[in-house]
């Protein structure tokens, strides 16, 4: 995006490595975009900029988890920069998988391989009563199969009628925003929900409306979830706080 700082390691990391930033409604993201594949000297650099025990949390990877790993921890610093936090921090994984931010502040990351690069995405905000999911996804090529996995039968009745790319659409946007609530719900309820469990409303200005099809897990949490289409990836956002009494 045009008129924002890049972080300090892009220029140490060369053209193989891009930085964007949105404001979400629920809260910074920062994106980070670097090759799937990541070669030496731009992998050294990039471990260069993470904080020691993150650098040997990566060491014990698999070649294939490396550049994913790093653009989200990339992201991750740069987007709590960004609300004001410089800190020293590393950021490692709850017993859980999510990303543990420092205190009186809410992460999430995700990321995505797409041909020749890697794109992570990390949302955050100031706030450690509220929790955030985020998730990304690429929007080609159409995976149509996952339909039936992903949506309630209430969900496919609402895209009966639409072009199949459209209905494409929709189904992705409803994968991705469920992995988005899941993910902010995961600290309240600590099991793995399934997309059976949600049904959800979309709405052309990114908002969707989601309707717990089972006994409600959080009745005290007030749920948001949004969307949009960004370069033919798809972000989805969740957040949870408490409902006002």
């Amino acid at each position: 995006m045009e008129g924002i700082s890049a972080p300090a390691f892009q220029e140490e990391a060369s053209a193989q490595v891009s930085f964007y930033e949105w404001q979400l409604a629920h809260g910074i993201c920062v994106g980070i975009e670097v090759p799937a594949e990541i070669g030496p000297d731009c992998l050294d650099k990039l471990l260069s900029v993470l904080h020691p025990t993150e650098r040997h949390a990566v060491e014990t990877f698999p070649e294939w988890k490396k550049s994913s790993w790093i653009a989200g921890r990339l992201a991750a610093h740069e987007a709590l920069r960004r609300l004001g936090f410089n800190d020293n921090y590393a950021v490692l994984n709850d017993s859980r998988g999510a990303p543990l931010p420092p205190s009186g502040y809410t992460l999430s990351i995700s990321h995505k391989k797409r041909g020749p690069v890697t794109l992570a995405v990390a949302l955050a905000d100031r706030s450690s009563a509220i929790s955030l999911g985020m998730d990304i996804e690429a929007l080609w090529p159409m995976r149509m199969n996952i339909a039936h996995l992903v949506c309630t039968e209430r969900e496919i009745l609402a895209s009966m009628g639409l072009s199949q790319s459209r209905r494409w659409r929709d189904v992705l946007l409803r994968f991705s925003m469920k992995e988005a609530v899941y993910k902010a719900v995961d600290p309240f309820v600590r099991r793995t929900l399934d997309f059976s469990e949600l049904s959800l409303d979309l709405y052309e200005d990114g908002r969707a409306d989601a309707t717990w099809t089972v006994l409600n897990p959080l009745p005290n949490l007030f749920l948001d979830v949004r969307w949009m289409l960004w370069n033919d990836w798809v972000l989805a956002s969740a957040r949870t706080e408490k409902a006002p009494e």
